[in-house]
């Protein structure tokens, strides 16, 4: 089999093998209920049977190994800023990347993924000559979410992932199942390795032994053939080869780097604010205004320049009250009387003139009834 590195805007999965097909699988509809759907017909139309396919609440999975999901949007050409493809990339804008770990995952014991996942985030953003950074999120709606699969995933597959969709952003959810060949013990090493191989899923990297899995979407168009330029036939120590569950993290290999330099080149301007949540309180019990932190949480970018700082909000709502090269303060005007009070916080920096902005929008809790 070729080995080729290539992006692919469907869902995959990270597989040891092929799973079985199971007729009794108590987590997965029956074939007469599913028949119908407009993207099971799309399917069947490619040549797939019924009898490979199988639902799940969230999507398809088709021959064991094939993710689909069951919104036909999902499956619209996208536009990035790089070039135009049919295949799905991380726009720029987009490239900090915010990374939650669910509740579901345990912080301790076995089933312990934590430290592998930030371990894996900083393997990819400590990877020089490209725009591709994933920072640790606390907040509630992160870009990628990592949690349990809650059973979704059959015995044989350690995690899933997918790519990029039509909104130009990385794709949002990664599942880990603790049940992986009846509850294993996986080495931290193979943890690594693994949380790795799912976020280079999640920026478009599609499995580097692709071409066993095919090459088509499934209204039937091929949109799985964009190599990247100056990677060989084979690549055994790619950390995007498919049924690799079991192996240990050892490094990106040298094609590896070169296939996320040429889909992500460095950028002039890269970096990521955050702040407070949409909706947060504005006051606080003594209907004083709270100030809120916005600040730089991720930044990549060819030459890091905080030089010339300047920040400003837009609106009649809020004010700043406080900054510096990372960070700044703004609260609720005294005088505000439109809610939400909603205003774009715009930093500018660096003799490129970066320009970063987050939009702040509070919520009037004033006179609210704190409970002790």
């Amino acid at each position: 089999m070729k080995i080729k590195k290539i992006i692919l805007s469907l869902l995959t999965l990270c597989m040891v093998f092929s799973c079985e097909d199971s007729e009794t699988d108590s987590n997965l509809s029956s074939k007469s209920a599913i028949h119908d759907s407009p993207v099971v017909q799309n399917l069947l139309k490619l040549g797939y049977k019924i009898e490979d396919i199988k639902e799940t609440e969230d999507f398809y999975l088709v021959q064991g190994d094939l993710i689909f999901s069951k919104n036909l949007n999902d499956y619209k050409k996208g536009e990035t800023n790089r070039h135009a493809s049919s295949n799905n990339l991380v726009s720029q804008q987009y490239r900090v990347i915010t990374v939650g770990i669910d509740s579901s995952i345990p912080q301790s014991g076995k089933n312990d993924w934590r430290s592998a996942i930030t371990s894996a985030m900083s393997k990819w953003s400590d990877l020089s000559g490209n725009s591709i950074a994933f920072v640790r999120s606390y907040d509630p709606n992160p870009d990628i979410l990592i949690k349990s699969d809650n059973n979704a995933l059959g015995s044989n597959v350690i995690a899933a992932a997918g790519f990029p969709l039509s909104n130009g952003k990385a794709f949002n959810e990664i599942l880990i199942n603790f049940d992986f060949y009846n509850n294993l013990t996986v080495s931290e090493n193979s943890k690594i390795y693994n949380m790795v191989h799912e976020l280079g899923h999640c920026i478009g990297f599609r499995h580097t032994n692709w071409e066993g899995e095919g090459l088509y979407d499934q209204y039937g168009n091929l949109i799985g053939a964009n190599y990247i330029p100056n990677t060989p036939s084979q690549d055994a120590n790619s950390v995007m080869n498919g049924g690799t569950a079991l192996n240990s993290w050892n490094g990106f290999s040298s094609y590896d780097v070169t296939a996320v330099n040429y889909l992500y080149p460095g950028l002039a301007c890269n970096s990521r604010l955050s702040g407070p949540a949409e909706g947060t309180c504005a006051y606080d019990r003594y209907n004083d205004p709270i100030r809120y932190n916005v600040y730089t949480i991720g930044t990549k970018q060819t030459v890091f320049d905080e030089s010339n700082t300047s920040w400003q909000v837009s609106g009649n709502s809020l004010e700043i009250v406080y900054t510096s090269s990372s960070a700044c303060e703004v609260r609720v005007k005294a005088n505000n009387t439109t809610w939400p009070a909603t205003g774009i916080i715009t930093k500018t920096s660096g003799a490129a003139g970066c320009i970063t902005t987050y939009n702040v929008s509070l919520g009037n809790c004033i006179n609210y009834s704190y409970s002790d």
